[in-house]
Formats: structure tokens, sequence, C-alpha cells
């Protein structure tokens, strides 16, 4: 009898201390978030009636806050959505118009969340990150999945800051400002990729493709490839959608374009 007790105590305490960290977020990462909205304030938007659930108060849980998602497990928060921060008009004509200041931001603030899986900084219009604040810290989201920054300014260089995030599966680049060949040096370490969207930018034809053969999404729409990228897609064995429209695929294809 009691050996029977002190096992069920054991198991109570075990199970009570299991809950308790269910409770809420990591300290340490509704402290971040608290930096990230300081940080869009700081920049003279309204990040007060952006995200009025990012409160500092002791009893407010973030992983009840608006944008944010927590693993109910570990309470570590695994997605996390910046998108229109600016509150910009997302228009085309509106995203044409540079006159606004341009926005670099600080990656460095992301540091913290090592079980981040999902991250949307679309329409922002960011031209780049913070230079010498942490492009290091993208080493510590390890578990990355999903990275949103279309409605951005960044160019092909922002290839160079994700390298390491390799566990990528889904990589959304659209209406940016990518110009010249297809990136396909840079893209080649992304080996899970599963989605890709380059859509609307400025790219041409590359002289080689990477071998992404777990790729089954390609969005190349509103760029300037000619009918000759099409042999090309040979290298993705995996691949289920397509997209060329609006492009410059003048031309019937050739029976070994056809043939690939």
């Amino acid at each position: 009898m009691g050996r029977q007790f002190l096992k069920f105590l054991v198991l109570s305490v075990i199970l009570l201390v299991r809950f308790q960290g269910q409770e809420g977020c990591l300290e340490e990462e509704k402290k971040a978030l608290l930096e990230l909205k300081a940080f869009v304030k700081s920049d003279g938007y309204d990040a007060d009636l952006l995200l009025p659930s990012w409160v500092g108060d002791t009893h407010s849980n973030c992983c009840n806050w608006d944008r944010v998602t927590c693993n109910s497990s570990t309470g570590h928060v695994i997605e996390l959505s910046l998108s229109n921060t600016r509150q910009i008009d997302t228009d085309i004509e509106s995203m044409f118009d540079y006159s606004e200041n341009e926005w670099y931001f600080n990656i460095s603030l992301l540091q913290p969340f090592k079980e981040l899986r999902s991250l949307n900084l679309s329409y922002n219009k960011i031209s780049d990150w913070i230079q010498n604040q942490g492009v290091g810290s993208l080493l510590r989201l390890e578990q990355l999945e999903v990275l949103d920054l279309s409605g951005n300014y960044f160019s092909n260089s922002v290839l160079q800051s994700l390298r390491t995030l390799t566990s990528l599966k889904n990589l959304i680049i659209h209406f940016n400002s990518f110009i010249g060949s297809f990136p396909s040096q840079e893209l080649s370490v992304f080996e899970n990729l599963e989605e890709l969207d380059l859509s609307f930018n400025g790219l041409s034809d590359p002289k080689s493709f990477p071998e992404l053969r777990k790729l089954k999404y390609l969005d190349l729409s509103i760029n300037v490839f000619s009918k000759h990228v099409m042999r090309l897609l040979a290298r993705l064995p995996s691949l289920k959608y397509l997209d060329l429209t609006d492009n410059s695929l003048r031309g019937g294809l050739t029976r070994q374009e056809e043939q690939h």
C-alpha cells in the first residue's frame, strides 16, 4: 500500500510540473516579442494599434497573442506573423511607390525563437537586414520550415543570409527586387524545399537549375524567362505545379525541350 501511494505521489508531481509548464509562453520569448513590438514602434508606426494584445502584463500569456502560435507542450513560439506591420497599402501601385523611407529589419530580434517553424515578414517594404545586427542569428532558426518575404524590396543577395536555413520547405519571395539570372547556386543549399515562389521579380534564364529533388510547387510567373528555361526543369523530378505565366516564352518549344 505504501509503495503504491509513493508511486502515485511521484506520478502526480511529474504531471503537475508538466501541466504547469504548459500554462504559458517562455519568459525569454515573451520579452523578445515585446522587443519586436518596440522595434516597430521606434520606426514611427502605431504598434499599439497593430499589436494590441502584445502587452507586458505579468499575467498576459503571449501564446494567446495575435499573430503568435506556440507549441502546446513546450510553450515555445513556433509560428510568428509580422506581416504588414507598417500598415501599407498592398496594391501594386502602392508597392511601386518608393517615396517611403527604406526599412531595415533587425534580424537579431528573432534569436530567442529556437523552435520557430513559420515566419511571415511579408508586405513590410523591407530593403535588407540591419548590418552588424546579428544576421548570424538565423543560425539559431534550425527548425524553420516556412519563410514568407513577399512584398519587400530584397535583392538576390538576401539568399546568402538565408543559406543556413536548410530545413526550409516553403520559401516565398514573391514581389521583391530580384533581377538577373535565376539564383541557382544560392538556392541549391535548400535541399528540403517543397514550395518555391519567386514570382513578380525580374529573373531570367540561368545556365543551370538547382537539383531540388523534393520541390513540388514552383511559381516563376511575371519574370523574364524565355522558353529555354523548360529544358532545365528536368532537375526537378518531384515537380507537380509550375507557373510561368507572363514571361517571355515566345515561339514554340523544340522537340528536345518538349521531351524534358
